[in-house]
């Protein structure tokens, strides 16, 4: 059986409202009863209820962080780094992986709030969500990350997605392309949108005529650039050049090239 606050109480000879005192770092507690309420806590393995101290404190120190896929390298660095971050201002992190899927997106929100997290950092990327409107309205403290929402601007961090579009599709231009696919992620996602974007932009500036039969589009995942770039190799007329829309889809790519010996 798992030890109480009442156990380290009787042990110390306090009141177990000396040892919540103790607990939550109280000003007015001796440091002679502080250190034989530690003391007392150690020896019994005492562990405090997180969940009831955050309620009480209204703050858990800790924050939810959604990814649509941590296999995907771009938000495994996200995660490692705002762990990091996190740890060093004594705050924890609860890592919950999206799959891409709204329903899990909203169903982790949820479970998020329930646990009372202090912050949420959200690296979802899916468009129509009500549910980003609905911490907005309720002043729930969170981030977006690589999407933004125009209403709500201000907390989004954002990479320039059409930009990024342009210039990948005007490096392969320049080196002397003209027939150039493009490999996008799925296109309910803004990033996506906004790179095809870039693509279509730049094609019209330098006058090449887009076809859609040069643009796949794909997931985000290594299996996903593999399958789309089997399509464009069976083309009576395959593209010369590739803007894979991440590097997973890149990769999925070059190993349909390699295994049909392109």
């Amino acid at each position: 059986m798992n030890p109480t606050i009442k156990d380290v109480a009787r042990l110390v000879g306090v009141h177990p409202s000396t040892v919540s005192r103790v607990i939550n770092d109280h000003p007015r507690i001796s440091e002679r009863t502080r250190n034989k309420v530690l003391f007392a806590i150690k020896k019994l393995g005492y562990t405090p209820d997180a969940i009831a101290r955050g309620l009480k404190l209204k703050k858990t120190y800790t924050l939810g962080v959604l990814i649509p896929d941590i296999t995907n390298p771009f938000f495994a660095e996200i995660a490692r780094g705002v762990e990091d971050a996190a740890n060093k201002n004594g705050f924890n992190v609860i890592l919950c992986n999206t799959d891409d899927k709204l329903k899990k997106e909203r169903t982790y929100l949820d479970i998020l709030k329930e646990r009372r997290v202090d912050g949420l950092i959200l690296g979802t990327a899916h468009i129509k969500d009500k549910s980003i409107l609905e911490l907005e309205k309720k002043k729930f403290p969170y981030i977006l990350i690589s999407r933004n929402i125009e209403k709500l601007s201000k907390n989004c961090i954002i990479i320039d997605d059409v930009k990024g579009g342009i210039m990948a599709t005007e490096y392969l231009i320049k080196l002397g392309h003209r027939r150039i696919a493009h490999i996008t992620g799925p296109l309910k996602t803004r990033s996506a949108l906004n790179r095809l974007k870039g693509y279509k932009l730049t094609l019209k500036e330098y006058e090449i005529e887009y076809k859609d039969e040069l643009v796949g589009e794909g997931d985000f995942r290594i299996k996903g650039g593999y399958q789309v770039m089997k399509r464009f190799l069976k083309l009576t007329e395959p593209p010369t050049a590739i803007f894979a829309a991440n590097d997973l889809l890149a990769l999925g790519a070059m190993q349909t090239i390699q295994k049909k010996n392109f």
